[in-house]
């Protein structure tokens, strides 16, 4: 399911006027005979990317700001109103933790090499203890500090990026 470039742009698009900070959406075709696939363009955000996430460049003080941010900016991202931004209808509403505990386990199973029995024990448990209640949100799906891009100036978000793996949950 990665690398949905519709995805991606369609969700920038619905955020552009939230507080979760994305790049504006330039252009986006679905038209592969365009150049052989589809794509987007996306502005140019003048900032940083930070591939460490121990963020070695920054001293302490803007380390703990930029993880403040950007903890801030996943807390605004899950309070937008995906229906009032057209994002109603971009994915499942229900059920978010069980699909992400029967994807985890299948995809485990796929690459298990050697059976190890602890992980048997919490592929069996972890379905049976779902927390109660299900409130639905937009969910980025990798969301990590090197997928925002970081003001030149000063340790705040200024755009998330890699938004193909994004879902309701």
């Amino acid at each position: 399911s990665a690398h949905q470039v519709d995805r991606e742009a369609r969700v920038m698009h619905a955020l552009r006027d939230t507080d979760v900070p994305v790049p504006k959406i330039v252009f986006q075709t679905d038209d592969r005979d365009m150049i052989g696939s589809e794509f987007f363009i996306m502005e140019h955000l003048e900032g940083r990317i930070f591939w460490n996430p121990l963020l070695p460049e920054l001293s302490p003080d803007d380390r703990m700001e930029l993880y403040h941010r950007f903890t801030d900016t996943l807390a605004a991202l899950h309070s937008v109103d995906y229906q009032s931004v057209g994002l109603g209808d971009f994915g499942p509403q229900e059920n978010y933790v069980a699909r992400q505990i029967a994807r985890w386990s299948k995809q485990y199973k796929a690459s298990e090499t050697k059976e190890i029995e602890a992980m048997n024990w919490l592929i069996d448990w972890l379905p049976q203890h779902i927390p109660a209640g299900d409130r639905t949100t937009l969910i980025h799906g990798d969301y990590r500090i090197d997928n925002c891009i970081v003001a030149q100036d000063k340790p705040e978000p200024i755009g998330l990026i890699d938004w193909e793996l994004s879902t309701l949950g």
